[in-house]
């Protein structure tokens, strides 16, 4: 037998969700699992909320899980460690020397990711400026051309419209 604080810990969600969980799926779980002050699932109780667990990691809605119990659906159950194991197959030393290993990764993916922020700052920065420089271009170009003299007008412009076949 389990609480609902046990069970939290196994399923890595709060003791809150497995009440709501032994509440919306109360049909399925025994009389110790449905109420009182403390809630005591036994390894059938255990196997639902594991399917509910695992149900909802697939992004599943209350409903299709519903659905899916009622048809008989359910997964197993893995036993929990015994005490000082890692429930891996691993030593103690062994899931330490993993350990390490994946914080030296993660160590060197933070360098790549901070020397790709910079990178994109600069370009980001080099855009910008061009921007800028291609807004200055355009500015000085507008002045240009409303400072420039107007064309004279050629002979032909200046003739009333009656006149210019002739």
């Amino acid at each position: 037998m389990a609480t609902s604080g046990e069970l939290a810990a196994r399923f890595s969600v709060t003791d809150q969700t497995i009440r709501t969980w032994a509440t919306e799926f109360s049909t399925w779980l025994s009389d110790g699992a449905r109420g009182g002050q403390v809630r005591y699932f036994n390894d059938e109780d255990e196997q639902i909320l594991a399917t509910v667990a695992s149900l909802r990691q697939q992004q599943r809605n209350y409903a299709e899980i519903r659905e899916l119990l009622a048809s008989g659906y359910r997964v197993e159950v893995a036993a929990a460690p015994e005490p000082g194991e890692t429930g891996t197959g691993l030593s103690l030393p062994q899931m330490t020397a993993l350990i390490g290993q994946q914080q030296g990764t993660i160590e060197t993916l933070r360098e790549e990711r901070d020397h790709l922020r910079e990178e994109l700052r600069g370009e980001r920065t080099a855009r910008l400026e061009a921007l800028e420089r291609a807004a200055r271009a355009e500015a000085k170009l507008e002045a240009r051309e409303e400072h420039r003299s107007p064309q004279r007008p050629t002979e032909r412009q200046n003739r009333p419209w009656w006149k210019l076949w002739n």
